[in-house]
C-alpha cells in the first residue's frame, strides 16, 4: 500500500461504519496472506474470540480516474460488506473466501451488503435509486436460486434499524440506478463520504440480470470487519490487490 495513501482502518471505521469495538486486535501486527482464492486470514486471541459475534468482508475500489477530479487521487468506491467469511471457532482463525469475483447488475459491478444469512437462505441488498427514490434492490439466494435473483426492491430497514419486511415487485418501465458510496479526503486531510451514481437500467418484462463475475481491472483493498457481541466493530488492515 502506498505510504501516502490515507486508507487506514481507524479512518474507515470512523468515516464509513463507526462503532468502537471491545476487541483488542493489534491492527499493525496481524498475519495476512497475499490475495488469491482465499483473501487473507487473521488470528484472534482467545479473549477476542469470546467477544466476537461475526465477521464480514469489505472491498474498496480505487475510483481515481473514474469520478471527477474534485475528489483527488485518494477516492474509493465502497463495494459493500458480505459475509463470505469463515470463522474457525476452535482455532480463532478468520478466513476470507474472496475469489476475485463480485456482484454485477446487468454487467455493471455494484456494491452489495448481506442483510440476512442462514444455512439455506441469504438476503442481500444493492443500494439504488428506483424511479429516483432511494431504495435497495433485494437479492435472494436459496435452493431455487443458488446464483441469486433480484426479486424487487425495499426501503431496506425499518425505523428500528431492523430488516424491512417484504419487498415491492418490479413494474415494466421502472428505472434503476445503482448507488456507490464514496470515501475521499478533503484538502485538510479530513475523511469525507459521498455518493456516485452508476448507469441507469430500464426494467422490462424480466428482472434485471444478476451475476457474480470477475472484478474489473484496477486497484482494490480488502479487509475484515469484526463485530463484537456488544455491536461494536473494528477493521483489520486493508491489503491491496492490483488486477490487470
Amino acid at each position: 500500500m502506498d505510504e501516502n495513501n490515507n486508507l487506514t482502518p481507524e479512518t474507515l471505521t470512523g468515516a464509513l461504519w463507526g462503532g468502537d469495538s471491545t476487541l483488542s486486535l493489534d491492527l499493525n501486527q496481524q498475519a495476512t496472506d497475499e490475495l488469491g482464492n482465499m483473501a487473507h486470514t487473521v488470528q484472534l486471541t482467545d479473549e477476542d474470540l469470546v467477544n466476537l459475534s461475526y465477521a464480514e468482508a469489505s472491498l474498496l475500489q480505487n475510483a481515481s480516474g473514474l469520478v471527477g477530479e474534485e475528489y483527488g487521487e485518494n477516492v474509493y468506491f465502497d463495494l459493500g460488506l458480505m459475509k463470505d467469511v469463515c470463522v474457525d471457532w476452535s482455532s480463532g482463525v478468520v478466513y476470507g473466501l474472496f475469489d476475485k469475483t463480485w456482484p454485477q447488475l446487468e454487467g455493471q459491478m455494484v456494491p452489495m451488503y448481506d442483510q440476512i444469512v442462514s444455512d439455506n437462505y441469504t438476503r442481500s441488498l444493492i443500494p439504488a435509486l428506483v424511479n429516483d427514490t432511494e431504495q435497495y434492490l433485494v437479492v435472494v439466494f436459496n435452493a431455487a436460486n443458488p446464483d441469486g435473483l433480484i426479486v424487487g426492491y425495499t426501503e431496506g430497514y425499518d425505523e428500528n434499524d431492523n430488516p424491512a419486511r417484504g419487498y415491492t415487485q418490479w413494474e415494466p418501465g421502472d428505472e434503476v440506478c445503482p448507488v456507490y458510496g464514496l470515501l475521499y479526503w478533503n484538502e485538510l486531510g479530513e475523511a469525507q463520504t459521498g455518493e456516485y451514481y452508476g448507469e441507469s437500467i430500464i426494467i422490462g418484462t424480466e428482472p434485471p440480470a444478476f451475476s457474480r463475475d470477475a472484478i474489473y481491472p484496477g486497484a482494490y483493498y480488502y479487509a475484515f470487519r469484526l463485530i463484537d457481541v456488544y455491536g461494536g466493530s473494528q477493521f483489520t488492515d486493508f491489503i491491496g490487490l492490483s488486477v490487470e
